[in-house]
C-alpha cells in the first residue's frame, strides 16, 4: 500500500519537531555540563574567578540560550502544526461530506465551539474554504453544495446581499456564503 504525500509531510514535520527539541535539550545538557566544568575547576581552585565568568560567558550562555530558544521554538512548532492539522481536518470533512454540523467537527476535534469557529475564520481569511457557513445553526455547506443550490441561499433560499468582500449573506436565516 502506497503512502500518500500528506502523511510523508507530516511525518517529516513532526520528525524536524522532535530533532528541534532534542537539540535543544542536547544544547542545554551541554551548556549544563560546561557550567559543571567551571564551577568544579573553580572550586578546586585550578580556576580563577575571572576564568570562571569568561568560561560562563564564552561556553555556557551560549550552549543555554540556544538550547532554551530551540526548546521555544519547537513548541511553537507542534502548536502550528496541530493547528494546521485541524485545518485540514475540516476541510477533509466538509469536502468529504458536503454538509457538516460544527458540533460534529467540535467532537471530532475534541475541541468547543469558539476554538472551531477561531479555525473556520482562519480557513476563510486565508481563502482556502469558499462555502456557505450558517453561524446560528452551526452548519458548514462546502463549495460544491453552495453551487448545486442557485442563487438562493444554500440552507434555506433566501435573497443573498453582500455582507463584506467575498461575503454574501442570507436576508432570511443569516448564513454567510464565502466566495
Amino acid at each position: 500500500m502506497g503512502v500518500g504525500v500528506a502523511e510523508v509531510a507530516v511525518e517529516a514535520e513532526e520528525v524536524v519537531a522532535v530533532a528541534g527539541r532534542m537539540a535543544g535539550l542536547a544544547l542545554l545538557g551541554v551548556g549544563v555540563a560546561a557550567g559543571s566544568f567551571l564551577l568544579l575547576g573553580f572550586w578546586e581552585g585550578k580556576l580563577e574567578a575571572s576564568g570562571l565568568m569568561l568560561g560562563a560567558i564564552l561556553f555556557v550562555l551560549p550552549f543555554l540560550v540556544g538550547g532554551i530558544y530551540l526548546l521555544l521554538r519547537s513548541a511553537e512548532e507542534a502548536r502550528a502544526e496541530l493547528r494546521l492539522r485541524r485545518e485540514r481536518e475540516i476541510l477533509a470533512q466538509i469536502e468529504a461530506k458536503g454538509e457538516v454540523r460544527m458540533s460534529d467537527l467540535c467532537l471530532d476535534l475534541g475541541l468547543d465551539r469558539p476554538a472551531v469557529e477561531s479555525l473556520l475564520r482562519d480557513l476563510v481569511a486565508k481563502g482556502l474554504f469558499a462555502g456557505a457557513i450558517d453561524w446560528k445553526e452551526g452548519i458548514l455547506l462546502s463549495a460544491e453544495a453552495k453551487a448545486s443550490a442557485g442563487t438562493g441561499c444554500p440552507r434555506c433560499g433566501g435573497e443573498l446581499r453582500p455582507a463584506g468582500k467575498g461575503v454574501l449573506r442570507c436576508s432570511y436565516c443569516g448564513s454567510e456564503i464565502y466566495r
